[in-house]
């Protein structure tokens, strides 16, 4: 995991993008194990990506979280910290 943390800041959009998609996929797979801010935080940062394949597959992985009524508590800081601001911007 931590090869796709380091490459979510690589200069090719394709690879951040599936970076983020993986880490949305292991989050609604392992939430007990990905499920907190040390993995969240580079979903929210990749919000503001400069690429919309990036934001896109963000999107899409935390539709995934959100869709799960049991995962939704788990966001409450992510939430309150992206949701407003950068969900309602895109």
């Amino acid at each position: 995991f931590c090869f796709s943390m380091i490459r979510s800041f690589d200069v090719v959009p394709e690879i951040r993008a599936t970076c983020i998609e993986e880490i949305g996929n292991w989050i609604k797979t392992y939430p007990d194990v990905f499920l907190n801010d040390s993995y969240l935080k580079y979903i929210g940062w990749m919000l503001y990506d400069k690429q919309a394949e990036v934001r896109l597959k963000c999107l899409l992985g935390l539709q995934g979280i959100y869709s799960r009524k049991e995962l939704v508590s788990k966001m409450d800081l992510f939430t309150s910290r992206f949701k407003v601001n950068r969900f309602l911007a895109m």
